[in-house]
């Protein structure tokens, strides 16, 4: 089929006429406008961003969750840690612009790969110099953990006003910041020790064992704290890797170790109120032994043992009988700062062991010491036994238990709250079978 274009005007000139309309004119500048904004911002985006004179341009380490976020507007860097991270021991690999600039953290010239800093206190200041020195720039590093190790354990407590009142109250803790100390649990063939008392904490010993079985999962430090007062600790401790953790906060300044270095001497009651809180002078209340003590005797007189065998310690545990490699303290008029509890970080700290009444609450790395030196200080009811009654054939009518209840009162209301063992196991309080030591041990 033909097609007839006679009286027309030629293609051309009708291609012609169009382009020239100012129509066209307009549509067609606007998209050279358009085409030449998007060229830039794709060149923009290509193009590296300004680091000025002296710069770090790339910021990483071994633990790290996730990428390091460089703000090289701001000059800072912010980057995640894992949540078991200890962020006191970072060793950051890092990259200067340009190569041969030099990186200094309080005068002290960093290393990529080798120089171990301390990020736990906050941000870190990197001091950047050219090689010549003729440039200088302060470069922000902070390493925090990331949302995923906030606290979330929901811990329930107990304490009670001067009234005797009980209150309930709910914390969140870290568990990574959190540690358990086992006081004193030692075995029957310690000195003078009450057989009843022998025979309970064999069962408490084992309740442990399967609380800190649950805690270590949780990420929570054990600390196995058997104070005493002869040389041989290192001798039965120090082949195992938990003591090894911590003897390295070993001081210079002998053995702290003995009754004396902070009993002052054993006898009196008046001994209890030098190392009580104000508020406990007045209160009139501690409770005394008003029964007949022990009827039974474990081995009297015999040498100073190991902790019980029946506790298990695990490589991931500590030992220590020193509470200035636990939190740190003074002897001799020297204070000593560097301390296992703050290079872990430790806030929380849960106190368990034996006996309540004394030790637990009077160590230097007890109840009352914890709270002085600022920790979150709390006694695990269920996981600890006292002195007080021991026999538990009291004339008066008050049993071991009622006994135990009444010291953990005590303590809730003038030293520091309580929990149980539930908050970390979700399992019922462990609670002693007192008809189990009275078929033992019946009264005489």
């Amino acid at each position: 089929m033909e097609h007839d274009f006679s009286g027309h005007a030629p293609l051309k000139v009708v291609f012609m006429r169009f382009f020239f309309k100012k129509e066209f004119i307009t549509v067609f500048a606007t998209a050279l406008v358009l085409l030449f904004l998007l060229s830039s911002c794709s060149d923009s985006q290509d193009q590296e961003p300004f680091l000025g004179p002296v710069a770090i341009t790339a910021f990483s380490f071994e633990d790290e969750a996730g990428d390091a976020q460089i703000d090289h507007e701001n000059l800072k860097i912010t980057v995640n840690a894992r949540c078991e991270t200890n962020l006191s021991e970072i060793v950051p690999q890092f990259t200067l612009f340009p190569e041969n600039s030099v990186a200094r953290i309080g005068g002290i010239r960093q290393a990529s790969g080798r120089s171990e800093v301390d990020f736990s206190q906050g941000p870190v200041v990197y001091i950047l110099t050219t090689a010549d020195g003729s440039v200088t720039s302060e470069w922000e590093v902070s390493i925090t953990y990331s949302e995923a190790c906030q606290p979330n354990w929901e811990v329930n407590l107990q304490r009670r006003n001067t009234s005797g009142v009980a209150e309930k109250f709910t914390e969140k803790w870290d568990p990574q910041q959190t540690a358990i100390i086992v006081c004193d649990m030692w075995p029957a063939e310690a000195a003078e020790k009450c057989a009843h008392n022998s025979a309970r904490e064999i069962d408490l010993a084992l309740a442990m064992n399967e609380v800190f079985k649950v805690a270590r999962e949780m990420g929570i430090l054990i600390v196995f704290a058997p104070s005493d007062d002869t040389e041989k600790f290192e001798q039965w401790y120090g082949h195992l890797p938990a003591r090894q953790t911590s003897a390295k906060y070993r001081h210079g300044y002998g053995n702290p170790r003995h009754w004396d270095f902070w009993w002052h001497g054993k006898g009196g009651e008046n001994e209890w109120s030098r190392l009580a809180f104000p508020g406990e002078k007045y209160a009139g209340g501690f409770p005394r032994e008003s029964g007949r003590g022990c009827d039974y005797h474990a081995t009297p007189n015999q040498p100073q043992p190991p902790q019980m065998k029946e506790l298990i310690i695990d490589d991931r545990d500590i030992i220590t009988d020193d509470f200035v490699e636990m939190i740190g303290g003074t002897v001799d008029n020297k204070t000593y700062n560097e301390c296992l509890f703050k290079e872990r970080g430790i806030r929380n700290v849960i106190m368990t062991g034996c006996h309540t009444d004394i030790c637990v609450i009077g160590r230097p790395f007890g109840c009352r010491a914890l709270v002085m030196a600022g920790y979150n200080a709390v006694l695990c009811r269920d996981l600890t036994n006292h002195t007080l009654n021991c026999n538990m054939f009291e004339p008066n009518g008050h049993s071991h238990i009622e006994k135990l209840n009444e010291i953990c009162n005590y303590v809730e209301t003038w030293i520091c709250p309580t929990i149980t063992s539930t908050e970390i196991t979700g399992k019922p309080a462990f609670e002693f079978d007192e008809k189990k030591i009275q078929n033992m041990f019946p009264p005489r």
